[in-house]
C-alpha cells in the first residue's frame, strides 16, 4: 500500500465528507423550519372574541392566516442552525486539538500507567511499542475503556503525534498475543494513512448535527428510567409542554440519523483497506481473522457505554453501538463482519464461534510467556535494506520491521526499561544518551547534571549510563523514542529545564553529533504537543513545485554524503545519485563545505517539512539513494533515514546497518 497515495486518497474523502456535510445541513433546514412556522402560527393568527375579530397583540384586524411562506423566519431557523453547528464545532475542535488522549478520556477512558506490573497491561503496552517502533510513528499513549464489556478498540487524535489508542478490558482478556496485535495494526493503519485524522475532523463537523438529537436521547431517557434526579421535573415538562417540545425532538433525530449517515458513507471503505493492512503489517491472516471471528461470538459483543460512543462509533474496530445499527445497515459504521472475515479467510462459513470469557487461561499463558522470554534473548535480526524496499516501507512496514522492533525492545536493559516508565526516569535516561565518550568531557557534563539533579536522581543516572556504555549505538533511536514517549506526561514546569539541559549537555561535547542535534530535534518537535494544544507538523503546506526547494535538497544531499564518508570521490558519486532522484535534479552541486553540517541540515528539513506529498516522496528517495549508493548503510545512516523521515512526518520503519 503506497503510503502518499493512501494520504492524497484521505484528502480526498475530506471533499467527499465536505459535500455529504452540506447535504445534510440542506436536508435538515426544511423540517426544522416547518416544525417552527407549525409552532408559530398560534402566536401569529388572529382569533374570533365575541364577534369582533383580534390578533395576538389585541389589534383589531381582518382574519388571515399567516401562510406556509415566511422568508424572516426561514431565514432566522438557517441562522440559528449555522450557530448550533458553528457552536457544536467548534467546542469538539477545542477538545480534539487538546490530543487524542482527551478524546479518550471523554469516552470514560483510563490511561494505561508505562509503571504497570498487570502482565495483561504490560502485554498490551509492549505490542503498542512494537508496532509504534515498526511503523516508524511516535509511541502513542494507550488507554483502557471501561466502560464496555465487549471487543473493540480506537486509534483517535489529530496527528501521530497526538495520538491515543484505546482498548476494552476484552481485548487483553481475550485475544491471543498476536490477535491482539493486528487488531493494534488495523488502528496504526488508521493513524499511518489518515484515516484517524479525517474520522477527528468528521467528528467536530458533526458535533453540532448530533447534539440536539443526542440530547433528546438521553433526556427522554432519564424520564422514562427515572435515573435522573430531575426525573419527576423531566417528565412534567415534556407533558405540559409536549405540543411545543415533542416536534423538536422528532426533528433533532433527523440531524442524529443524517450524521450517522455521513459517518456511515465516508468510514465503511476504509475498516477493509485497514484489515488488508494488519494483514500486511503482521502477515498473520489467521491472528487477524481469528480477531474478528472472536468479535463476532463474542458474549458481550462489542458495545460501549459511554454518552459518546454513538458520536464516536466511526473510530472503533467493530459497531460499538451493539447490533442495532447492523440491523438498519445503511446507518452501519463498519461492514458486516461476516464480509470482512471473508476477505481474509475466503473459506469462512459464516458461524462465530461462541466465546466464553477466557481471563484465567489468558493469564497462565502471558505468565508463561514473561517467563520465556526473561530467560531467552533472542538474537540479532537483520533486514537486507534495498533502494525500492525502504521506499516501499514507508507507512507500510514489514513483518521483518515488527520482529527488529520486538528485537531491539528485547535487548534494551531492564534497569533503562524501568526508568522509561516514569517522566523522571525518561528524563534521566535521555541524559543518559546525551553522555559523550570523552572521559574529561562527560566529567564535566557529570558535574553539570549533579548540580541540576536531586542525590537520588543522580545516582540513577549514573547507574543508567553505565547500562548505555554496553549498549549498541544501533539502540540509541528506538531508545530515544520510548523516552519520549514518557517524557510527554512530563509536569508543564519541568519542559522549559529540562530542555535547556539538553541543549547545555549537546554544547559541552565539542564534537558534531548527528544523534545528539537529531535527539535535541525530536523533543522539539514531540514534546510541545504534550504541554498544550496539539500542534499540526511541519505547517501548512506551500511548496507543490520542486523547483523552489532545490537549494533545501542541495544542502540536505550534502550533508548526507558528508556525514556518510570521507571520500571526496564517492561523496560526488553519492550525491550525484541521489540528485537524480528529483525533477531538475540535474542543476545541483554538491557543496563541500565542512562548516555546521548539522544545523544546514536542520535548516533544509525546516523547510522541505512544508513540502506537499509527492515532493516528498521525491526527496525521501533521493535520501535512499544517496545512502546506499556505496552498498552499504551505517548506524549513522540508518539514523539520519529515520531522523529525515520524522522530520517530513513520512514515518520509516527501522533499518538495520547492513549491506544494500
Amino acid at each position: 500500500m503506497d503510503f502518499f497515495q493512501r494520504q492524497k486518497d484521505a484528502r480526498k474523502r475530506m471533499y467527499v465528507l465536505a459535500a455529504y456535510f452540506s447535504v445534510a445541513i440542506v436536508l435538515v433546514i426544511p423540517p426544522v423550519y416547518l416544525v417552527a412556522l407549525g409552532i408559530s402560527i398560534p402566536f401569529r393568527a388572529t382569533y374570533n372574541f365575541f364577534g369582533a375579530q383580534w390578533d395576538f397583540h389585541k389589534t383589531f384586524v381582518p382574519l388571515q392566516h399567516p401562510g406556509w411562506r415566511d422568508p424572516p423566519l426561514f431565514l432566522w431557523v438557517t441562522a440559528g442552525i449555522v450557530l448550533v453547528l458553528a457552536c457544536g464545532a467548534a467546542f469538539m475542535v477545542y477538545r480534539a486539538a487538546c490530543g487524542g488522549a482527551v478524546l479518550a478520556q471523554m469516552l470514560g477512558g483510563v490511561e494505561v500507567s508505562l509503571e504497570s506490573k498487570d502482565p495483561r497491561q504490560r502485554r498490551l503496552l509492549n505490542v503498542v511499542e512494537e508496532m509504534a517502533l515498526a511503523c516508524g510513528l511516535p509511541i502513542p499513549d494507550v488507554y483502557l475503556i471501561h466502560a464496555a464489556n465487549g471487543i473493540n478498540a480506537f486509534a483517535a487524535g489529530l496527528t501521530p503525534r497526538d495520538s491515543a489508542i484505546g482498548v476494552t478490558p476484552a481485548c487483553m482478556e481475550v485475544l491471543s498475543r498476536e490477535e491482539l496485535q493486528g487488531v493494534i495494526a488495523h488502528e496504526f493503519s488508521h493513524i499511518l494513512h489518515g484515516d484517524m485524522r479525517l474520522k477527528t475532523i468528521m467528528l467536530c463537523m458533526l458535533h453540532g448535527l448530533s447534539l440536539p438529537g443526542a440530547a433528546s436521547i438521553h433526556i427522554l431517557r432519564d424520564a422514562v428510567t427515572g435515573e435522573s434526579t430531575h426525573a419527576a421535573l423531566l417528565v412534567g415538562a415534556l407533558v405540559v409542554f409536549s405540543p411545543l417540545i415533542l416536534p423538536f425532538l422528532l426533528v433533532s433525530r433527523l440531524g442524529l440519523w443524517l450524521a450517522d449517515a455521513v459517518k456511515s458513507a465516508v468510514s465503511k471503505q476504509q475498516e477493509f483497506v485497514a484489515d488488508a493492512a494488519a494483514v500486511q503489517f503482521t502477515r498473520n491472516p489467521a491472528a487477524v481473522a481469528g480477531a474478528l471471528k472472536k468479535v463476532g461470538g463474542y458474549a458481550a459483543g462489542t458495545r460501549v457505554l459511554s454518552v459518546l460512543t454513538r458520536e464516536m462509533s466511526h473510530f472503533f474496530f467493530a459497531e460499538a453501538l451493539g447490533e442495532a445499527p447492523t440491523e438498519i445497515g445503511l446507518l452501519a459504521m463498519h461492514p458486516p463482519l461476516e464480509e470482512r472475515v471473508r476477505r481474509i479467510d475466503p473459506s469462512f462459513d459464516g458461524t462465530f464461534p461462541y466465546v466464553p470469557s477466557l481471563r484465567k487461561r489468558e493469564l497462565e499463558r502471558i505468565a508463561e510467556v514473561s517467563a520465556q522470554a526473561r530467560g531467552e534473548m533472542r538474537p540479532p535480526l537483520v533486514i537486507p535494506a534495498h533502494v525500492e524496499q525502504l521506499v516501499e516501507s514507508i507507512g507500510s512496514p514489514q513483518p521483518e520491521s515488527l520482529l527488529l522492533a520486538g528485537t531491539l525492545l528485547a535487548v534494551i536493559p531492564p534497569v533503562v526499561r524501568e526508568a522509561m516508565q516514569t517522566p523522571s526516569g525518561a528524563a534521566s535516561v535521555a541524559y543518559a544518551q546525551l553522555l559523550s565518550a570523552d572521559e574529561a568531557i562527560r566529567a564535566k557534563q557529570l558535574v553539570y547534571l549533579a548540580s541540576r539533579l536531586d542525590p537520588e536522581a543522580h545516582r540513577a543516572l549514573l547507574a543508567l549510563s553505565e547500562a548505555l556504555r554496553d549498549t549498541s549505538s544501533a539502540h540509541r533511536l528506538p531508545i530515544a523514542k520510548l523516552a519520549i514517549h514518557s517524557l510527554r506526561k512530563l509536569p508543564r514546569a519541568a519542559h522549559p529545564p529540562f530542555l535547556r539541559d539538553v541543549e547545555a549537555l549537546v554544547l559541552m561535547d565539542a564534537q558534531v553529533d548527528l544523534f545528539e542535534r537529531a535527539l535535541q530535534g525530536m523533543l522539539r518537535r514531540h514534546l510541545p504537543p504534550a504541554f498544550g494544544h496539539a500542534l499540526t507538523p511541519g505547517g501548512p503546506i506551500v511548496h507543490y513545485r520542486m523547483a523552489p526547494l532545490l537549494p533545501a535538497c542541495e544542502q540536505l544531499l550534502s550533508c548526507l554524503v558528508r556525514w556518510g564518508s570521507h571520500d571526496e570521490d564517492k561523496r560526488e558519486f553519492a550525491f550525484r545519485k541521489g540528485a537524480e532522484q528529483l525533477e531538475g535534479g540535474e542543476t545541483l552541486a554538491f557543496r563541500p563545505s565542512e562548516d555546521s553540517v548539522v544545523d544546514q541540515l536542520n535548516h533544509a528539513l525546516e523547510t522541505l517539512a512544508r513540502a506537499g506529498l509527492a515532493l516528498k516522496k521525491q526527496i525521501l528517495s533521493a535520501c535512499i539513494v544517496c545512502v546506499t549508493a556505496d552498498g552499504r548503510i551505517s548506524v549513522a545512516e540508518s539514523e539520519m533515514l529515520q531522523i529525515i523521515g520524522d522530520a517530513l512526518d513520512c514515518p520509516l520503519p527501522p533499518v538495520t546497518p547492513t549491506a544494500a
